[in-house]
């Protein structure tokens, strides 16, 4: 079979034991006729149309596509799991615009790619323990924002972090059950699982919200497991336990050089720093400890099954050593060595997940189903460790066998390479556009997190006939192994220390959104177009000191206009306006330490106003952005004003072009 087979729309797969996974109905020898992307008949004596291609899977087996539970997807990673068999995935959280852009199916064809099941950004609470969140404080959060969330096609369920505040908690529950969407997350703070329980939180991730404050997986009592897993189970809470999560710290990753060919530069500096610090932590006593934990959390998670708990396997990768798509197989080892026999174990990884997360068009093979298949030599059944390496994996009703999934890796790889060598080379940004004025400081800076290049920006300040500053920049996130780049341009005006007018231009690839807003009649008026479309318009009340979305271009207006004290920045959650309080000190050394709605952040500018370095708290990680050069143009550029200088203490001043000593590594 060759890639030709992908481009039939009519296939029939004949001679293989089918598994059809419909409850009920055991294994037999039938036809499957896929027409469209769906399977069109099941059955012995299906009659096949003219012209439809015929794959002969004599003594192979067929079950549905398998179903991963936990992804933070990236879409580099597509065709790793179709590799595996994982032909959808339930992502929990991202970019809201990007996951939206992902799930069209022109994108899902690309790599290509599984089927994915989204929940847009996930919901977070101050301060967010990652980026792209979605923030609600409060019930009136809840309240004012959920609503546009729902009004976007794509969202098919809601998730959130541990932070997420109570009351905003409890009243999302409420408005997601009104449009009839579930809600899943670990144990909120502040809520036990009774309230959670109590309060109809449709499911639950990782397995150690199930242990009782003050108690360790030592302490923890098969009665006590038995009492927890009763009352979930009353309940038919569906649960994600993800346990190797917990797991891979005590097992070397198998051939980690291999996995990380086919994987970004970000996620090989990430892995391996992991691993080095892993290697640092394991010795014999972690290793027992840690087995012990393993064996506790299995037995739980048996009473939690017995007891009628739904069970949605999910491999959390691309999580530090969950290798996408083999991670969820990983994960579904763990739970055989709890106890559960490998029928319910594909059972669970198929149907089950589709019927708990009410995917119904996945999960089991009948007429009208995705015709997302996989196809093994062995039976999977009787041992899971057959859908390892699949004979082959129909997705969306197009075949691709063991030889075409290996060359899809292998082409994988050798991107990868490239985006590798591309990301050692110094990345070209065009200057940004310029209004009429005089333009008084121009420069350059560079991102990095976690040792990869995230974006360049080229920035200038435009002094225009009435005072203003106009303050330029243009954006660049280079494209990966199968995304495309995305450039965004800025213009934002400061008059008398506020903002008076702004004008953002992200696009990526086709997709161009414009977000524009000047100031009439002390309101902020907010206009939004998506590919020259009308999207919304917005009046906010209050006065910003600038727009934060990428670019430097706030953070320089904050050098030159902005003494300590609190003020308030216009930034967008996936481009709803959303208003953030910004509180910033002066160091003695002219270090602007700055505490943002996200986190803390620490600025340093040169003689002429031009950034020199800045480090800010995102999530879990520090961004770091450095300057590549800065110039004042006709003058002295942007200069700390007086009043700011006299703000700051006299002390011995280290040379403005070097980071400082003391800075987060």
């Amino acid at each position: 079979m060759t890639l030709l087979t992908c481009l039939f729309q009519t296939i029939a797969i004949t001679g293989a034991t089918v598994h059809s996974m419909l409850p009920g109905e055991s294994p037999a020898v039938e036809t499957i006729l896929m027409e469209n992307g769906y399977v069109s008949a099941v059955g012995k004596d299906v009659v096949l149309p003219a012209g439809a291609e015929v794959i002969d899977a004599t003594g192979m087996h067929v079950i549905p596509g398998l179903i991963d539970g936990y992804v933070n997807l990236d879409p580099d990673h597509d065709r790793l799991y179709v590799s595996a068999g994982v032909t959808l995935v339930r992502d929990t959280g991202n970019d809201l615009t990007r996951i939206l852009a992902e799930r069209d199916p022109n994108s899902r064809a690309r790599s290509p790619g599984p089927t994915i099941w989204s929940s847009g950004a996930v919901i977070d609470s101050s301060p967010p323990s990652t980026r792209a969140v979605i923030l609600l404080d409060t019930a009136a959060d809840a309240e004012a924002k959920l609503p546009k969330l729902f009004e976007l096609d794509g969202i098919d369920f809601l998730s959130f972090h541990k932070g997420f505040a109570r009351d905003a908690w409890a009243r999302t529950l409420q408005l997601a059950h009104a449009e009839h969407r579930q809600v899943w997350g670990p144990l909120a703070k502040s809520v036990s699982l009774a309230d959670a329980l109590a309060a109809g939180q449709d499911g639950i991730y990782h397995i150690e919200a199930f242990l009782p404050t003050g108690t360790n997986w030592d302490g923890l009592t098969q009665e006590m497991m038995q009492d927890i897993a009763s009352r979930a189970g009353a309940k038919r809470l569906a649960v994600t336990p993800t346990l190797a999560v917990y797991a891979k710290v005590l097992v070397p990753p198998k051939d980690p050089d291999n996995q990380l060919r086919y994987l970004s530069p970000y996620y090989c500096e990430t892995w391996a720093h992991d691993l080095n610090v892993r290697e640092k932590l394991v010795s014999e006593e972690f290793l027992r400890l840690g087995q012990k934990k393993i064996e506790a959390q299995g037995r739980l998670l048996m009473e939690l099954h017995k007891h009628g708990c739904r069970l949605v396997p999910g491999s959390g990768a691309p999580n530090a050593w969950l290798f996408p798509g083999t991670a969820l197989l990983d994960e579904l080892s763990l739970w055989r060595r709890a106890g559960i026999p490998d029928a319910e174990l594909v059972r669970l990884a198929t149907q089950g997940a589709a019927s708990t997360i009410g995917a119904d068009k996945h999960g089991t093979i009948r007429a009208g189903t995705r015709g997302d298949l996989v196809i093994t030599k062995g039976d999977p059944t009787t041992d899971i460790g057959h859908l390892y390496r699949p004979a082959m994996v129909a997705l969306r009703g197009k075949v691709l066998d063991r030889q075409e999934l290996d060359q899809k890796l292998e082409d994988l790889a050798a991107v990868q390479a490239r985006v590798k060598t591309t990301l050692a080379s110094p990345l070209a940004v065009e200057q940004p556009e310029i209004p009429a004025g005089d333009v008084v400081l121009t420069g350059s800076v560079e991102t990095r997190g976690v040792g990869t290049r995230v974006s360049a920006e080229r920035y200038a300040v435009v002094r225009r006939y009435d005072g203003s500053l106009t303050y330029c920049g243009r954006v660049l996130i280079p494209g990966e192994a199968t995304t495309f780049a995305t450039e965004t341009k800025i213009q934002q005006t400061i008059q008398n220390g506020d903002l008076t007018e702004f004008e953002v231009e992200i696009k990526n690839n086709s997709r161009v959104l414009n977000v524009r807003g000047a100031l009439v009649a002390g309101k902020l008026s907010i206009e939004r177009r998506l590919n020259g479309q009308f999207v919304s318009t917005d009046a906010v009340p209050d006065r910003f000191a600038f727009v934060d979305c990428g670019s430097v271009t706030g953070l320089i207006a904050m050098g030159y206009h902005r003494t300590p004290g609190d003020f308030k920045v216009l930034y967008f959650e996936d481009y709803e306006p959303a208003i953030g309080s910004w509180r910033m000190a002066l160091d003695k050394d002219a270090l602007h330490v700055v505490r943002t709605q996200n986190g803390a952040m620490r600025v340093l500018f040169d003689a002429v106003g031009g950034l020199v370095e800045a480090k800010r708290e995102v999530g879990n990680t520090i961004l770091q952005t450095v300057k590549l050069d800065s110039k004042a143009v006709g003058g002295k550029g942007l200069p700390m004003p007086a009043a700011k200088r006299a703000a700051v203490p006299v002390a011995p001043k280290p040379a403005v072009d070097a980071p400082r000593q003391d800075a987060p590594k």
